[in-house]
C-alpha cells in the first residue's frame, strides 16, 4: 500500500532519521544493484514512477496480475534477506 511505495521511494531520496537508517539504505542500494535491470525497472514504474499494475505490466508485455505477482516476488526476497541480515 500507500506506506510500502513511500519507504521504496524513500531509497531514492533517502533521508536517514532512525539509528542504523544508514546502513539499511545502503544494504538495499547494494541489494538493488545487484538485481536484474527487468527487476529494477519494475519495482522503480510501480514506486517511483507510481505507475499502475497495468501500466508496469504493459512496459513488459505482460498483464497487470503477472506484474504484481513478479513485483510481489520480488520485494517477497528483498524482505527475507533483510530479515536475515538484520535479524529482525
Amino acid at each position: 500500500g500507500r506506506a510500502r511505495r513511500e519507504r521504496v521511494a524513500a531509497v531514492a531520496r533517502p533521508e536517514a532519521t532512525e539509528p542504523g537508517d544508514e546502513e539499511r539504505i545502503e544494504w538495499l542500494r547494494e541489494r538493488l544493484s545487484e538485481m536484474s535491470a527487468e527487476d529494477r525497472m519494475l519495482l522503480a514504474e510501480r514506486f517511483d514512477r507510481a505507475k499502475t499494475l497495468e501500466a508496469v505490466g504493459a512496459s513488459l508485455g505482460v498483464t497487470g496480475d503477472a506484474a504484481h505477482g513478479r513485483i510481489r516476488r520480488i520485494l517477497e526476497r528483498l524482505r527475507g534477506a533483510a530479515r536475515e541480515f538484520f535479524h529482525d
